[in-house]
């Protein structure tokens, strides 16, 4: 099946002026504090340690506590927190087999160690377990905020450097949809109908291009710096179904492919 474009499928849309009312220019990516829980099962203990230290000047909010390594484990499970600070020695599940549970479900989950043993065998298997901290209580409060703060830099770093990935990815996965429409645009491709199915699939396009017709929107100069922002409130407000394809194809052009059926409805 070969894909051509007639003539009265193709419309120019013109737009002349005006503000950009409501677009979303930017995200705000302020993150909330880090969260923690506190597993151990000295109860004066863990109430010593939410004074001590002010969490929340220091990013972090305590969102659950526990008293012993199976109700730590569910804790866990069921918040995802970004940081345990688990006791070593508890009645039920020990802190290490805890960690090595958690591990197991692949939680991503920073662990800190308390442990009143200096036995070297406890630190092999908290390292070969990825342990982050490894501290001997009693605990020195001033050492224990000091790891808090390097998990809370190492945790931003991972999380920058996942943000990062995730959009060279996306931009990757953006520039090969794009030109591939492109392409069938100007016809420079031709497939039979399973080809193009398989290939409108992959690239996750909802068009199966039976009925479609394509607008060409111009910007005029004074907005072309806008393009993404214009195809962002086109996709999110008045095409939010997700039954069309709306990408810039030059500075101060954008394309917009959709269903006639679609179109005819809207």
């Amino acid at each position: 099946m070969s894909i051509n474009i007639k003539r009265n499928q193709l419309k120019r849309v013109v737009i002349v002026g005006g503000g950009l009312g409501g677009l979303r220019l930017a995200e705000d990516l302020s993150k909330a504090n880090l969260q923690v829980v506190l597993i151990d099962d000295e109860y004066f203990f863990r109430n010593s340690l939410k004074r001590a230290i002010p969490w929340g000047e220091l990013g972090f909010q305590i969102i659950g506590d526990a008293n012993n390594g199976r109700d730590g484990y569910r804790l866990i499970c069921d918040k995802h927190p970004d940081i345990a600070i688990i006791d070593i020695n508890m009645p039920l599940i020990t802190g290490l087999e805890l960690i090595e549970m958690v591990r197991r479900e692949q939680i991503s989950c920073k662990c800190i160690l308390l442990t009143g043993y200096g036995d070297f065998k406890y630190a092999q298997q908290a390292i070969r377990l990825n342990v982050s901290e490894y501290i001997l209580k009693p605990v020195d409060f001033s050492l224990l905020t000091e790891s808090l703060n390097n998990l809370k830099q190492e945790i931003s770093a991972e999380r920058e450097h996942r943000f990062h990935v995730k959009a060279l990815e996306e931009h990757r996965m953006r520039y090969i949809k794009e030109h591939f429409l492109l392409d069938i645009i100007d016809g420079h491709v031709s497939f039979n109908k399973l080809q193009l199915s398989s290939y409108l699939e992959e690239l996750h396009i909802s068009i199966p291009f039976d009925s479609y017709a394509i607008s060409i929107i111009e910007l005029p100069e004074t907005l072309s710096s806008h393009t993404e922002d214009i195809q962002k409130h086109l996709e999110e407000s008045l095409y939010a179904d997700g039954k069309c394809e709306i990408f810039p194809i030059r500075r101060s052009q954008i394309c917009l492919i959709r269903e006639t059926e679609c179109l005819q409805d809207t």
